[in-house]
């Protein structure tokens, strides 16, 4: 085998492997934005189903505190908690207001009681700018090397 032809190989493997690296990064780029999209989907259902929780509790109108005809005490509507709104978040150079965003944040999910991952989903929702732009990095950062490591055979 000649140098000529090795170089051809070489150059054909590296051909084959960009257009591979290419294709997965567009496949990690749709099932990034079909991941959001899932998320966005959720809390619009959550967003309705306490809407709609809401409006069910009152049967639709308010009953006065009060009694009823019959001489007994109406019971007020149960109380539902407000829907969680977490502040946008942009991802500027200073830290102050990422350490006061973070606060905000931080006592929003410590009322409602928020699971570790709907605070990541929830917070992912509110990133614009460069805080989405290095989200998505992240992400795909994070899908590299998970297929890296799967066709390494770690």
């Amino acid at each position: 085998m000649t140098l000529a032809n090795i170089l051809r190989e070489m150059e054909v493997s590296k051909r084959e492997t960009f257009d591979q690296l290419r294709a997965d990064k567009r496949q990690s780029e749709i099932f990034l934005q079909e991941h959001i999209q899932r998320l966005e989907l959720r809390e619009d259902e959550r967003r309705r189903r306490r809407s709609s929780s809401e409006d069910s509790s009152h049967g639709g109108r308010r009953r006065r505190h009060g009694y009823d005809g019959g001489g007994r005490r109406n019971q007020l509507p149960q109380r539902q908690p407000p829907p969680i709104k977490i502040p946008k978040f942009k991802g500027e150079n200073d830290p102050n207001l990422y350490i006061e965003w973070e606060q905000k944040v931080d006592q929003i999910f410590n009322i409602h009681l928020v699971s570790d991952q709907e605070q990541v989903d929830l917070v992912v929702l509110e990133f614009e700018d460069y805080a989405m732009t290095w989200w998505h990095q992240l992400c795909m950062d994070n899908i590299n090397r998970a297929t890296r490591g799967l066709l390494d055979g770690h």
